[in-house]
């Protein structure tokens, strides 16, 4: 695991820790390099969650006891956000509820001010999805987790995302940071935030591309497949900049949750000044 640093001016001379997809692995090394870095704000852009279902457990936070751990140590270190990756498919009121009673701000397509920052976090799609199935499927015979994930495609071309709460973002002139963990949000799906008045978007979902491969025309180190970005996705890791708002990207924190493992991808922890 590395840590890699962006500097671009973050007001007040404020460090922030930015985390993503831990997925239940371990966690001990990602405490190591916050407790050498000591940010004062940690951002957790999604995806605690190994697996979507709860498989017997009574909950997701249940079946996720390291990320859980994670969180609350984050928490006593500094003040600590956490929005909804698409493996938080499953996640409960009461589960957002516990989180929040370690301490730990959990942004499900809502706002908070902290300190002088306007602090937002885009819950995945993927969430949303499977509330709207509750809300329209639920007297289905068939209703069940299995279902769900079985005709999401299809569901996820009967509603949109609910980008309608981000409007205070565009009358504030506080310095706004977004978490949101799917990268492809930025450009690839509308309405764009790269085109929003948001100086900052921290995201992850992509692990790196899986693979990197040396692209020997653009002379960089280039992602080979990430989930709905397709192959060689643009949005895989890094900073992206329109006019004045950033995207920052991590790579994650968990070697793989597909069979395929991590291949000249380093798992990261990343600091922005």
């Amino acid at each position: 695991m590395k840590d890699t640093y962006y500097n671009i001016g973050i007001p007040n001379n404020i460090k922030i820790c930015l985390l993503a997809d831990l997925h239940n692995q371990e966690y001990l090394p990602v405490l190591a390099s916050i407790d050498k870095n000591k940010p004062d704000m940690i951002l957790y852009a999604g995806d605690i969650v190994e697996k979507y279902k709860t498989e017997g457990f009574d909950s997701i936070l249940d079946k996720s006891p390291n990320s859980v751990t994670l969180l609350k140590e984050c928490a006593r270190r500094a003040p600590t956000f956490f929005s909804l990756g698409n493996h938080e498919c499953f996640i409960t009121e009461k589960d957002m509820e516990v989180l929040e009673s370690y301490g730990i701000t959990v942004l499900d397509n809502r706002i908070v001010e902290h300190e002088g920052f306007l602090i937002g976090g885009l819950t995945s799609r993927r969430v949303m999805g499977y509330r709207y199935y509750k809300e329209n499927y639920k007297s289905s015979p068939t209703f069940s987790q299995d279902e769900f994930l079985r005709i999401r495609k299809r569901l996820y071309k009967e509603f949109q995302t609910d980008f309608s709460w981000l409007e205070p973002f565009e009358k504030s002139d506080k310095y706004k940071i977004l978490l949101c963990h799917h990268p492809e949000y930025w450009a690839m799906q509308k309405p764009y935030l790269k085109d929003m008045p948001i100086d900052l978007v921290v995201a992850g979902h992509a692990h790196g591309g899986q693979f990197r491969i040396y692209d020997i025309i653009h002379k960089k180190w280039q992602g080979v497949l990430s989930p709905d970005q397709g192959f060689f996705p643009q949005y895989s890791e890094g900073m992206h900049v329109n006019n004045k708002n950033h995207l920052i990207v991590t790579r994650g924190l968990a070697n793989s949750v597909a069979p395929i493992p991590r291949f000249m991808n380093e798992k990261e922890v990343v600091y922005i000044i």
